[in-house]
């Protein structure tokens, strides 16, 4: 009768409650024993086993009772299967509450999911009050969607109004939907538009507005220039010592200066890199990446806002060329083909770029507003109401009195402050002396 008593308060179907412990940090630990008629039957071919493999104790988390927890000891049975044809020859008992090679019961899955999708509670919440992890709280629910997670933002570069107007769906289409209901004269009057390196918003740009000039942002150039190179660096260094790479090592010492534009090195840091990677093919690899990096950003260097003159196209195309022929002399590192087909695929819009030397580092600072404005309307039940929320906190009136930057002359420009940097941070330009005028031809052994 006290074990009746005992299973019935513990409420868990097909488990008989034998005996209870607390300790003495208050969690009771429910031992039970398995009380379920189709316990005994093989999952494969459903027949009734009675012989026992085994005895095996499980302690899968369950509710907690008040501020205690609770912990489960079930003891269950392997059994034999007893039909000969049979591929599974053992199995361990299972219950609907508590299904094979579960860690949570039931009741538990049911009270996180219903924490996060009822109540508003966070993943990490919801799982620290039970002691369940982020990952295994992540699992316990299925996801609707009712909206698309993804925005497309349309942002105005150089005047005031900020915010267009924010698209939901980030595919080709629904950022071509948006552009066809403007007006025809309001679409012809659109000159550049900057976007980054995504051949989806490139697709809806050509259909939408032919008559624009399509940008590459240079920022995400250089970023995929310097992703290369680390990638080129961690696959050689797996290569080389089975593993990934250590503190200790040559490679990994040099890591740093690697992200580093070549012009903010100094004689010694240059002079570090080129020892360290040129003694032997693997480094070479590594050298001959960096080397393209920053063969690339001879390209980007030649803008306005670097040189204080207007760019030439045929220069431009000049130094692309020879960033191409590098990568092609060492067609050997996938990395480098790579970059070299993508760089060829944005070829004009990269040199409409650093003609014309738009940037999308205003839709980039607006964008990051709107995502912390995305946060803070978490919860919203309606994607419109988010948007407006949105297009509130990204249309701002400029301040009165402008910020002024430098012009830039020949004698300031070491002064100016650039983003197109490969760290991840802006850096002012320093005055010592750098290897920038090192011609790369004497490593033609790489």
């Amino acid at each position: 009768m006290a074990e009746n008593t005992a299973s019935a308060l513990f409420g868990v179907e097909g488990l008989r409650v034998f005996d209870a412990d607390v300790e003495a940090d208050g969690t009771v630990t429910v031992w039970a024993l398995t009380d379920h008629p189709g316990a005994a039957s093989c999952p494969d071919c459903g027949a009734v086993s009675g012989r026992v493999h085994e005895y095996a104790l499980t302690r899968p988390r369950d509710l907690r009772r008040g501020l205690d927890e609770i912990m489960v000891a079930w003891c269950k049975r392997r059994w034999k299967c007893v039909t000969q044809e049979c591929a599974r020859k053992t199995f361990t008992e299972s219950l609907p509450a508590i299904p094979p090679r579960c860690r949570l019961t039931s009741r538990l899955r049911d009270l996180l999911a219903t924490e996060v999708a009822e109540r508003g509670c966070t993943v990490a919440e919801a799982g620290r009050w039970q002691h369940v992890s982020w990952p295994v709280t992540q699992k316990t629910g299925e996801y609707l969607l009712l909206a698309d997670r993804w925005h497309t933002c349309f942002f105005d570069l150089p005047g005031g109004q900020g915010l267009l107007r924010q698209v939901e769906g980030r595919t080709a289409d629904d950022a071509a939907y948006w552009l066809a209901q403007a007006t025809p004269a309001w679409r012809d009057a659109v000159e550049v538009v900057a976007i980054d390196m995504c051949s989806i918003y490139a697709s809806a740009v050509r259909r939408m507005l032919p008559a624009a000039r399509l940008v590459v942002d240079l920022f995400h150039v250089v970023q995929l220039a310097v992703k290369v190179t680390g990638d080129v660096r961690r696959r050689v260094v797996r290569e080389k010592y089975g593993r990934r790479g250590r503190s200790g090592g040559p490679e990994y010492r040099v890591k740093s200066l690697l992200v580093r534009n070549l012009e903010h090195l100094s004689p010694a840091q240059f002079a570090k890199v080129m020892d360290t990677l040129g003694g032997d093919r693997d480094g070479q690899e590594i050298l001959a990446a960096w080397i393209a990096k920053e063969k690339l950003r001879d390209v980007i260097n030649l803008r306005a806002r670097v040189t204080g003159s207007a760019p030439c196209e045929r220069a431009i195309r000049d130094r692309l060329f020879t960033f191409c022929d590098w990568c092609a002399q060492h067609d050997d590192i996938p990395e480098l083909a790579s970059l070299a087909r993508t760089i060829a695929r944005w070829e004009d819009e990269l040199i409409a770029a650093t003609l014309t030397g738009v940037t999308n580092a205003r839709s980039e600072s607006l964008n990051r507003i709107a995502k912390l404005e995305a946060r803070n309307a978490y919860f919203f039940r309606n994607p419109a109401n988010q948007r407006q929320r949105v297009r509130t906190a990204c249309t701002r009136p400029e301040p009165a009195t402008p910020r002024r930057h430098p012009e830039i002359t020949s004698g300031n420009r070491a002064a100016t402050r650039s983003r197109l940097t490969s760290k991840s941070h802006i850096r002012e330009r320093s005055a010592r002396p750098s290897p920038a005028g090192v011609d790369w031809a004497w490593v033609g052994w790489l």
